[in-house]
């Protein structure tokens, strides 16, 4: 029997997922609050600390997953693990937007970090599916895609950073518009 055949029956699974859950929930909220408060001692600013920090964190789990999943010999799974993964965080904006009461959420994070953040990702997801559909080619087994995916990756963060620093351009603030503005003490605090 494989380590990957499951061993518990289903209900026993999908006890272990709503426990498992609640967990995330409770643990997501705190972890938003932490981010929140680094954003503003830091200076990352809300957008960035989100795309970073957030991001990271909070992909933790696909990352096993997908490095499982290749290790083991499922290259679908750990290709189809990340893109649904990604597909699934923007559906979940349609839950955070519900959540959210004084404005629509895009327009009241409408910021140019937040703009750049969605067209790096789908740029980089254009990477992948055009290493998808190009000829098999790779070096030491690594596609040329890979370092491509890094260094655009860590372009982007870079370039998001300096958005929200020296924007060439404003969005029009307007009533329900939220700034990123520093919490409080937030500043004050130790890191």
């Amino acid at each position: 029997m494989s380590w990957l055949t499951p061993i518990w029956s289903l209900p026993v699974a999908i006890a272990a997922l709503v426990v498992g859950a609640a967990i995330v929930a409770v643990a997501g909220w705190r972890l938003a609050e932490a981010v929140d408060q680094l954003a503003d001692r830091t200076g990352l600013g809300e957008a960035l600390a989100g795309a970073l920090l957030l991001a990271t964190a909070t992909s933790l789990p696909g990352l096993i997953v997908t490095a499982v999943a290749a290790a083991s010999a499922i290259p679908s799974l750990a290709i189809s693990n990340s893109v649904g993964g990604i597909a699934a965080q923007v559906a979940f904006i349609v839950i955070a937007d519900l959540l959210y009461r004084p404005a629509n959420l895009e327009h009241a994070a409408a910021s140019l970090p937040n703009l750049f953040n969605a067209f790096l990702t789908a740029g980089l997801l254009a990477i992948v599916a055009m290493a998808t559909a190009a000829p098999n080619w790779s070096w030491l087994g690594v596609s040329p895609a890979t370092p491509l995916l890094i260094a655009g990756y860590l372009f982007g963060l870079r370039t998001a950073q300096r958005i929200s620093q020296r924007p060439m351009w404003q969005p029009r603030p307007t009533e329900e518009t939220r700034e990123d503005e520093p919490d409080g003490d937030n500043t004050t605090k130790s890191l």
